[in-house]
């Protein structure tokens, strides 16, 4: 495991990188990340609690079960030298005695730019993999529950990029199917009535369509691509793209549900 502290980052990790990728003995499948202030503060606070692997582990956890990308060594240098695409590495912070994964750093070029919270991290997963595990909520499915999250668990999900236009300027649409639980069922919701499956289907995926396209936004406006969208249209047409963030995008979502869930019991 490599922690990067967040000044380091900022100034940029291409040397670093550098050395990484020629370096043999080091394995691919290591783990990467940014600590939100100093990197042997971090490390020191994991010896303490004696787990070497802690650090690692809670990021393979995340990226499992959580809202985190698949991430290591190899796709971080592929990102990094890769022409189109931006790298993105978990972030870590220290409350108190705990130790967590609470953002996902973004870095432009070699240097770290900004975060994104992991309800974010998770829009951006379901751009970059078919994905087994996330969890997101949705607010307002129903009527009768307009002050209320509903939790959401993802079961798989599929993404697929489409070429809609070369020139002038490159479009592309981004198709995520996700099949989808409800965690939890708010007792006086009546979530189990069939009539409302197909409107708390259209709401969830307009939902995640208006987020994800939003976040596209602000990558727009940051000229980053953590996404690869200008790699993927200059691998469709194998043209260099011009400088700066030319490619537009448009996001279809698509929802299905498992077993709705339960009431909870009055007893």
């Amino acid at each position: 495991m490599i922690v990067f502290g967040k000044n380091y980052a900022r100034q940029g990790i291409g040397q670093l990188m550098d050395t990484l990728c020629r370096e043999t003995r080091i394995s691919t499948h290591m783990q990467l990340a940014v600590a939100n202030d100093s990197a042997s503060e971090l490390l020191l606070a994991a010896k303490e609690l004696k787990d070497a692997y802690l650090l690692s582990d809670m990021i393979e956890q995340n990226m499992a079960n959580g809202n985190i990308p698949k991430l290591d060594l190899q796709r971080t240098l592929f990102s990094f030298y890769a022409k189109g695409r931006d790298v993105i590495l978990p972030h870590l912070a220290k409350e108190g005695s705990e130790l967590m994964v609470d953002w996902l750093a973004l870095f432009k070029n070699e240097n770290y730019m900004f975060h994104l919270d992991l309800n974010d991290s998770l829009l951006l997963k379901l751009m970059l993999e078919n994905a087994k595990n996330g969890n997101f909520s949705v607010p307002a499915l129903i009527e009768e529950d307009k002050n209320v999250l509903t939790p959401f668990n993802i079961i798989k999900s599929k993404v697929r990029f489409q070429l809609i236009r070369s020139y002038p300027q490159p479009s592309v649409e981004i198709h995520i199917s996700i099949l989808v639980k409800i965690k939890d069922i708010p007792q006086h919701a009546e979530y189990l009535t069939s009539s409302l499956i197909p409107q708390i289907k259209e709401k969830t995926a307009a939902h995640l369509e208006h987020d994800i396209q939003m976040l596209l936004s602000r990558f727009h406006d940051k000229d980053m691509d953590p996404v690869g969208l200008q790699e993927f249209v200059m691998h469709q047409t194998r043209t260099k793209l011009s400088e700066g963030f030319p490619v537009e995008a448009r996001v279809h979502v698509k929802i299905d549900l498992v077993q709705i869930g339960y009431r909870e019991s009055k007893y």
